[in-house]
Formats: structure tokens, sequence, C-alpha cells
């Protein structure tokens, strides 16, 4: 698939910027709110001023609203399109000759995990064919290990996760950070290494995006909250690493 590395572009660097911004934006409503309810003006009677600052309040909200749809719209847009772009272009090449490298990379693969190894420890050396043969058959391997008796079962739990769900998303994302190492494609390797960051970064950003939202809309904001929600996701850098088993 072609990689439009502008869009690309475009949708990493509003999702790099996203948490400034959301941050930003709800300390602005904030502040200006602060400055309605303070608003005093000694020819207004108690009533009006009450009133007045109700408007003021109102106003500023309205100004918000169109900031903060904006704003959530661009991390949306962001996120949406660096998913299927990484999609689109994890898939292997429609290509006889293509499929058949592919499925023979799989197979070496499947031979180790039968044999023991883990899937991590695979995906650190594995070249950019093998990953996208991960990408594209390892799901339905796991997910029939569920199947399996319980041995084999509990085995596949102890670095797959918890759920065939689990397992088929935690394979993308391997998928994506080697590929973003080994691509011989430069935009490819941009495009992953993009895919692999936006999660994070739309997760930095949703507590400030909601902390927004919680004003514009009148109601209560919890500015600790979003700022121990944002730190979190600001930690939890991509690992190599399987998810553990509950």
């Amino acid at each position: 698939m072609t990689i439009y590395i502008t869009t690309v572009r475009g949708a990493a660097e509003r999702l790099a910027t996203a948490h400034a911004n959301a941050s930003a934006l709800a300390k602005g409503i904030r502040d200006a709110l602060g400055k309605a309810a303070a608003f005093t003006d000694p020819n207004l009677s108690d009533q009006g001023l009450v009133a007045k600052r109700q408007e003021l309040a109102q106003e500023f909200r309205d100004a918000a609203r169109a900031d903060y749809n904006n704003l959530a719209e661009n991390v949306a847009w962001g996120r949406r399109t660096l998913a299927e772009h990484a999609r689109e272009n994890v898939q292997i090449p429609d290509e006889p000759a293509a499929l058949i490298r592919a499925q023979q990379k799989w197979q070496q693969v499947e031979q180790r995990l039968n044999a023991g190894q883990d899937l991590p420890t695979i995906m650190r050396t594995a070249d950019e064919v093998t990953a996208r043969a991960v990408a594209e058959f390892a799901p339905s391997w796991a997910s029939a290990q569920y199947d399996r008796p319980e041995g084999l079962d509990g085995a596949v739990r102890a670095w797959l996760g918890e759920t065939p769900s689990d397992a088929s998303e935690w394979i993308q994302r391997a998928a994506y950070r080697r590929l973003a190492e080994v691509a011989r494609d430069p935009n490819a390797r941009e495009l992953f290494a993009a895919e692999t960051a936006a999660e994070r970064q739309a997760k930095m950003a949703q507590p400030w995006l909601t902390v927004s939202e919680s004003l514009v809309e009148g109601r209560a904001a919890d500015f600790l909250g979003a700022a121990i929600a944002s730190q979190v996701a600001a930690q939890s850098a991509p690992s190599a690493a399987a998810p553990e088993a509950a």
C-alpha cells in the first residue's frame, strides 16, 4: 500500500502536541471561568452581579466549546488515521512470491513457538518479512490455542494474556514496534514508529480533554485526577514484553 507520508506526519504531529494543547485548553477554560466568577461592577446590584457573572461564564463556555471540539476531533483523527495506515501497510504484499515467503517465515516462527520459545523473544530479532508474517498469521494461531487442552492453554496465557483479543492486540503492537526498526522503507519505519507512540499520546491527552468537556458543559472537573491519569499514561511506554496472565 502507498504510504501518504504527509498525512502520516500530520496525524503524528497532532498527537505529539495533543497533551500540551489539551492541558492548556483545560487550564485556560478554568482561568476564564475564574475571571467570570470574580467579575465585579459597583454599578450592579447583587442580583445583577450574579446574573452578569453567569452570563460571562456561559459566553466563555460557548467560546471554548469550539476549541474543545476542534482539539478532540484532531486527536481522534490522528489516532484513526495512523491506525488505519498501519493496518493497511502491515499486510503482506498481494503477490504470490511475497505470500510464499511470508508463509515460510511463519512456519519457522511456529516451529520455534512449538519448541517452547516465546513470541517476545522471537520478535526481538525478527526481520521485516517475519514481523509481517507474525502480524498476519499469529493472531489465528494464538486464538486456536484456547481450544486446546488446559496445559497448553496455560502456556499460551503465560506470554499472551488472558483472552484471544488481548493476544491479537499485543501481536499487532509487537509487529508495529519491530517494523518501526527493521522496515526497509523509511516511510514505513516512520509510520509504524508514529503508530507505536500514538496510543500513549492519546491517553495522555484524554484526561485533559475530559476536564475541558466537563467545564464546557458546566460540570465539575477533576484537575488532580486528570494530572495523575495523564502522568500514568506518560509513564506507560510501549513494552516489548507480552501482557501477563491475570
